[in-house]
């Protein structure tokens, strides 16, 4: 098995598909160490995230056409922590 990894960064773009045979979901993260891309195979669309978003994700990664990419990782939206 592959190593894993844990990003938390910032999404700053989410790609949808169109009208292709594999549909995938791209959403670009922005973290700390560098942009990462999350591909999500077979899916459609992905409700629960928004641009701006914070999320932490965790998977295998991969390098695909010099990006780094994490493929249908694990994640959850943290919630944004106002400081007063």
């Amino acid at each position: 098995m592959k190593r894993q990894v844990t990003v938390t960064g910032t999404v700053t773009s989410i790609s949808y598909p169109g009208t292709t045979r594999q549909p995938h979901v791209a959403v670009r993260v922005h973290a700390p160490n560098g942009d990462w891309t999350a591909m999500f195979l077979g899916r459609r669309s992905i409700r629960c995230l928004a641009v701006g978003d914070h999320v932490v994700m965790r998977g295998a990664p991969v390098c695909w056409r010099g990006e780094r990419v994490i493929v249908c990782p694990s994640y959850r939206v943290q919630p944004l922590v106002e400081v007063s």
